[in-house]
């Protein structure tokens, strides 16, 4: 799994297009960064879990 920051949103790089966190977690982990650091093992759990694939694509 790689997270970046993209445009200060969160999002899960899998694939060609990265995921933003918030949209695909429906607002279980906020769109800031910091927001997964202090729920890491949920996170992880639920990234593992989804792949990301429940997620939409990120789009400036």
């Amino acid at each position: 799994m790689r997270i970046a920051n993209v445009a200060g949103r969160v999002v899960l790089a899998y694939g060609e297009e990265p995921i933003d966190v918030r949209k695909a977690g429906r607002g279980e982990f906020g769109p800031s960064p910091s927001a997964v650091f202090g729920r890491w093992a949920r996170f992880g759990a639920w990234a593992d879990a989804e792949h990301g694939r429940s997620g939409s694509a990120y789009r400036r």
